[in-house]
């Protein structure tokens, strides 16, 4: 257990020091995190509970985009709430149908696979967004939309993803549960906000 201990507490200081690092350097700290998560591997840990990853993960996605939203200025995020809403949504369509279309002409995937393809690599990652964009001098307009597209964008593609995933897998689609349960789910987030 003290080795876990002593190999976690090792990654934690060089997150903190790639940190400092990529603020001196210009690199975005994202890249250097994933540079010592690749470095770090396993650490020698065989590692089988996909649950608690899947857990750890969505945990870490939410503290991101809190930690996103609490960056952005509300002003800014209702200024550009119609353009970042059109990027999400119809953007993540657009997206989802191009990388669907090439993966179906240059893969031996089928266009159901190549949409789900495009559906998974769709959006923006919002973390990396947030990350790139502080202090880049971007327009203050342009940057509120671009940080509350890459904010909102995960939603449909999720959904997209459960859908052609079900279209895939028994052929058929429930579209009427998967819409609402989107429109519960803006609503409880929108009453809660």
């Amino acid at each position: 257990m003290s080795l876990y201990v002593l190999l976690g507490s090792l990654l934690v200081i060089a997150a903190i020091l790639s940190t400092r690092f990529a603020q001196h350097v210009g690199v975005p700290a994202l890249v250097l995190f994933v540079g010592v998560g690749m470095i770090a591997g396993t650490a020698g840990v065989d590692f089988a509970d996909y649950a608690l990853s899947l857990n750890v993960g969505l945990l870490a996605l939410a503290v991101i985009l809190l930690s996103g939203g609490l960056d952005t200025d509300a002003r800014l995020f209702l200024d550009s709430i119609v353009p970042a809403g059109m990027l999400s949504t119809v953007g993540v369509l657009l997206k989802m149908t191009l990388i669907g279309g090439l993966a179906y002409l240059l893969t031996p995937l089928d266009w159901l696979g190549g949409l789900l393809l495009g559906a998974v690599l769709a959006p923006t990652d919002a973390a990396a967004v947030f990350s790139v964009l502080k202090g880049c001098g971007l327009p203050e307009r342009l940057q509120g939309v671009l940080e509350t597209e890459s904010g909102t964008n995960d939603p449909i593609s999720i959904y997209l993803t459960l859908l052609l995933a079900s279209i895939i897998t028994t052929g058929e689609a429930d579209v009427g549960s998967l819409v609402g349960g989107v429109v519960l789910q803006l609503g409880a987030v929108a009453a809660l906000g």
